[in-house]
């Protein structure tokens, strides 16, 4: 029989199977079951597990994981396997205890966060500055991911109610952007800069090249208004903007900084989708879903 793939998660889910050493692969007369898919066996893993690792995955709801849809589980699993329950719905004390009568093990939302979300995302990039340095221009990519500025216990202090959360990528764009600076004396030089619209924080922040990277996780897009042409070019062009010490060789000894602004007719702007930290905090009363950012912080209702 076919394994049907779960549903949004189930290639970072995959990855942080395979950090942890675990590589399972598709079996046969193993059919999913309402809410649960089976992601398939993994060989024994030494410390983990004497027997195959049978790996099943309920993917999200906003409805927490019930003792009727724990003993449904059971009811399909090989009990001469190890049986490990990869968990984005909230689960309750009772229903971990259900699950672990029969020794199934359970992963949740932390455990997945620790081995994939927050490990990348809160891992510092050591990049290649001389890119940016000996002015030529790096290679921007669409989809990259920027690196985390907040860590998430920070940002569920201002929270008033309890929830329970799960690292996703929220959409921005950025601009690469390069163009000729001048000076009042009529002296130029080179500039570029990497600038990022961040929607869900309403705001614009200056990047550097190695705070990029790439990986999978889920991402959620932006359904509101992009700022327009106009501030997009205000806004990176003070960022381009230079003010040079006079000791710099590039401008003479002179007793003050000089300014180098931006000539708007060499401006150059190559804009790429890019995707930013964050979460999606459930209120665990209601059911409300917010975004929250991981660069500032910022908290909003969820669609």
């Amino acid at each position: 029989m076919h394994v049907a793939q779960s549903e949004g998660m189930s290639e970072p889910i995959l990855r942080a199977l395979g950090l942890a050493g675990i590589h399972p692969s598709p079996a046969r007369n193993i059919a999913d079951i309402p809410g649960f898919s089976h992601l398939g066996v993994a060989e024994p893993k030494a410390g983990v597990s004497d027997v195959p690792l049978s790996i099943w995955h309920a993917y999200h709801s906003h409805i927490p994981l019930t003792e009727q849809d724990a003993q449904r589980l059971l009811l399909c699993i090989e009990q001469s396997e190890s049986n490990i329950l990869i968990s984005e719905r909230f689960v309750s004390e009772s229903v971990k205890e259900v699950l672990a009568t029969v020794g199934v093990e359970l992963w949740e939302r932390e455990k997945i966060s620790m081995l994939l979300g927050e490990a990348e995302l809160e891992k510092i990039s050591v990049g290649n500055v001389e890119e940016l340095e000996d002015n030529r221009p790096p290679n921007l990519e669409n989809d990259l991911v920027v690196s985390q500025k907040l860590e998430l216990k920070r940002a569920l202090e201002k929270i008033p109610f309890e929830g329970f959360t799960r690292p996703v990528l929220l959409e921005g764009k950025a601009w690469l952007a390069s163009a000729t600076l001048t000076s009042n004396e009529g002296k130029t030089m080179q500039s570029q800069a990497i600038m990022i619209e961040n929607p869900w924080g309403d705001n614009f922040l200056r990047l550097e090249f190695e705070d990029l990277r790439s990986f999978q996780m889920e991402q959620i897009h932006w359904n509101g208004v992009w700022s327009n042409d106009h501030d997009v070019r205000t806004n990176v062009k003070e960022m381009l903007n230079k003010r040079i010490s006079p000791t710099s060789p590039e401008v003479g000894k002179t007793s003050l900084l000089i300014w180098f602004r931006t000539l708007e007719s060499t401006l150059k702007l190559d804009c790429k989708r890019i995707w930013l930290p964050g979460w999606i905090l459930t209120d665990k009363e209601t059911g409300t879903e917010y975004t929250i950012e991981g660069i500032g912080g910022s908290i909003a209702p969820f669609r």
